[in-house]
């Protein structure tokens, strides 16, 4: 196949591959060249039986698609782009990996929007509303394990994103006492769907009323991918033992740019325009030395010293953690409308 590299092209490799004699085999098959990961995922979720045929068919459509627009990915912003499909226990999985030079939201936001011109959502089962991903097994048993292993109460699990609502779903799991979903953004092509099949659902709210045991869930405001009608789902599902908290500075207070984090680290960016984004770094002390001063410890981080970063305990209990985000909230409402002193140069917190 001869290709003029220096343009954007695609390749379907066919079942079995290419060159097998002349590609390094590694353990799991064939080694391929690496590139420089800017930022990168990993998605893996089950294809619907009698379906994998189409898959090397979506994939030919895509080498055909670049070879005669070249640009057709370009919204993408791809280094690194590949498909696998492989077996586990006598049922096909799709890999969807990809390498990328954009914001990972718009990098989504486009890949799906690709998804469903090509016609490929329908053959997800992550894409169903009301079906449970096949891992979440493995993760209740992988729940089970670690709890006999460590003994305790009991285990805790926090779900975010692609895998938000799998904490949900190992509440099945005995052994599961702590669900946290944060940004549960499957199905995509459902904003009320859960992913969750409705006699999981039920055993799992029925399981929380008789233990006495709380959900807690998180999105920010705007999300995309997970937006408030799957929260009006999971609380008419589970009752009040859905606690939903969406995240709703960035609209609330003007110094509140962007916020970042995984599970319980939590990063917020403080910003004096979120048109210029400059750095709030005053504004961040007076945050962070309001919080001290009402007895909540936060660090002040980054290279100019504007963000606030948090990391919440496995075993904070909910009153803890309503009173420390109710001082935080404060702290932003008292900086936003310039009611907090100047913080003198003796008193301020050196950032991490």
């Amino acid at each position: 196949m001869q290709n003029d590299w220096t343009k954007p092209a695609a390749m379907a490799i066919p079942e079995g591959g290419f060159f097998k004699d002349r590609v390094e085999q590694g353990r799991y098959g064939p080694i391929f060249p690496k590139t420089p990961a800017c930022y990168g995922f990993s998605i893996i979720a089950k294809i619907i039986p009698g379906r994998e045929e189409n898959f090397y068919e979506y994939g030919r459509n895509l080498a055909e698609g670049v070879a005669g627009t070249p640009d057709l990915l370009a919204s993408l912003k791809l280094h690194y782009l590949r498909w696998n499909l492989f077996k586990i226990k006598g049922d096909t999985y799709f890999q969807y990996m990809g390498i990328f030079d954009t914001d990972f939201d718009k990098y989504t936001e486009d890949a799906v929007a690709i998804f469903k011109r090509a016609c490929v959502s329908a053959e997800f089962r992550a894409l169903a509303a009301n079906q449970s991903s096949p891992v979440t097994q493995w993760l209740r048993s992988l729940a089970r394990l670690a709890h006999q292993e460590c003994g305790g109460p009991g285990v805790g699990a926090i779900g975010m994103c692609f895998t938000g609502n799998f904490a949900l779903s190992m509440m099945l799991e005995p052994s599961m006492l702590a669900p946290v979903m944060s940004q549960p953004s499957l199905p995509l092509n459902d904003p009320a769907g859960m992913a969750m099949a409705a006699d999981e659902l039920a055993t799992v709210r029925e399981r929380l009323e008789r233990d006495d045991l709380t959900v807690m869930a998180y999105r920010f405001a705007g999300d995309k991918f997970c937006r408030a009608q799957r929260f009006a789902a999971f609380s008419e599902a589970l009752g009040d033992r859905f606690v939903a908290r969406a995240k709703k500075w960035q609209l609330q207070f003007p110094i509140v740019g962007t916020i970042h984090g995984m599970g319980a680290m939590r990063a917020i960016e403080m910003v004096r325009s979120k048109e210029t984004l400059q750095p709030a770094d005053k504004e961040t002390q007076q945050v962070v030395k309001y919080c001290y001063e009402h007895g909540v410890i936060t660090i002040s981080a980054g290279t100019y010293g504007n963000v606030i970063r948090l990391l919440m305990p496995l075993v904070i209990s909910n009153e803890q953690f309503d009173e420390a985000m109710s001082v935080l909230e404060s702290a932003l409402q008292s900086v936003a409308t310039g009611h907090t002193a100047t913080v003198p140069d003796s008193e301020k917190v050196a950032h991490a």
